[in-house]
């Protein structure tokens, strides 16, 4: 964005304006993230809660609010409640002039970061200058970009809404074949029985900063793909490369390892590579993608998968472990009907998405008139 500022602003150097204060918070390692717990975990990642913990000691509040930012993915979190910090390249951010926290938070988030992958990126962000505005003006510019954020969380919101919907409606069509008993009285068929697969694990390519998207358990969340972080391979590796079959659009993707269980379709895309610790699965006939996906990513064959893994820290999953699980196989036309429930879902999903990012980009610019002192 613009350097340019009002004449009446004061402007500091990053580290004349901002302390780096993360030393002041306990840390805690993914590996020991709870998915429910009574304090919350705040990460580098996308989600504002990256997990969470019962250990109270690990839990600070001293100075909330606070500004956390992804030295790796370059998110930045304004948290409002007492946290445990992740330790994976979180960092905690502290005004040390006259700066109201939501006004920096605002600023930071507006700048444009490059991506450098997976490299750090606090260095690039200690290279900008900070504004600072009168407190009241500081206090009125944030008041107003919080009502503009506050639209696109509703948006959100409502495809959050869209996605909870799907889930109810996979239970009450299927729900009775993910309890011990329903799941004894059904008809169950082995993974290898109901999917063919597609495994490149063993195997690392040759990564390059643009080319074939590569797809690996780390873009793999439960139910969807996430695009961060991109990485890619060079398009002239590609042939030689995929020997071991071609992802299709709509593939089951499932990750065996760090994290273990994650399960979302693969998206639309003219060449794609998938990872390490990533199987691709698709379907021999008998399961539609979309009710296996939803069947893989139930609380009930996820404690299926996970008493066939093994490791202490990390868990993971053995290919003859996996494919012997046997899952409930419910009539194809009741599959199908649940089928083209997702995609009506998903089609209005894909609408509040970009609706969305139309809204980003007004935010986006909004943001850069507030800090020219344009509005």
């Amino acid at each position: 964005m613009s350097k340019i500022f009002p004449a009446h602003w004061d402007v500091f150097s990053f580290s004349e304006a901002v302390r780096d204060a993360t030393s002041d918070y306990s840390k805690l390692q993914k590996s020991d993230y709870l998915e429910q717990g009574a304090f919350p975990i705040v990460d580098q990642g996308r989600q504002h809660f990256g997990g969470y913990t019962n250990d109270k000691s690990l839990i600070s509040g001293i100075n909330s609010p606070a500004i956390v930012f992804g030295d790796h993915t370059r998110v930045f979190k304004f948290v409002e409640e007492p946290f445990c910090l992740g330790a994976d390249g979180a960092k905690v951010l502290e005004p040390k002039v006259k700066l109201d926290k939501k006004f920096l938070f605002y600023y930071l988030s507006s700048l444009n970061i490059e991506s450098a992958g997976y490299s750090r990126h606090f260095k690039f962000l200690k290279e900008n200058v900070v504004p600072v505005p009168s407190l009241p003006e500081q206090i009125r510019i944030a008041t107003i970009l919080d009502k503009a954020e506050a639209i696109s969380r509703k948006r959100q919101q409502a495809a959050q809404l869209a996605d909870d919907l799907l889930r109810a409606v996979f239970l009450e069509m299927f729900g009775n074949v993910v309890t011990s008993s329903g799941y004894e009285s059904s008809e169950r068929f082995t993974i290898s029985e109901l999917v063919d697969y597609i495994d490149y694990r063993g195997k690392t390519p040759e990564k390059s900063d643009f080319g074939i998207p590569l797809i690996t358990a780390k873009n793999v969340k439960n139910g969807y793909i996430d695009n961060e972080p991109r990485e890619y391979i060079p398009e002239e590796n590609y042939e030689a490369w995929m020997t071991r079959g071609m992802p299709l659009e709509n593939d089951v993707l499932f990750t065996t390892e760090a994290p273990l269980g994650n399960v979302a379709l693969l998206g639309k895309y003219q060449k794609v590579v998938i990872g390490q610790r990533l199987i691709a699965l698709r379907s021999k006939g008998r399961v539609t993608h979309e009710y296996l996906m939803f069947l893989l990513l139930d609380p009930f064959i996820q404690d299926l998968i996970y008493a066939r893994s093994s490791g202490s820290t990390v868990k993971g999953i053995r290919t003859k472990e996996l494919y012997a699980i046997e899952l409930p196989v419910p009539e194809l036309d009741r599959q199908n009907e649940f089928s083209a429930i997702y995609w009506s879902c998903k089609a209005l999903m894909d609408k509040h998405q970009e609706a969305s990012k139309l809204q980003d980009l007004n935010f986006q610019a909004l943001s850069q008139r507030a800090f020219q002192g344009q509005i």
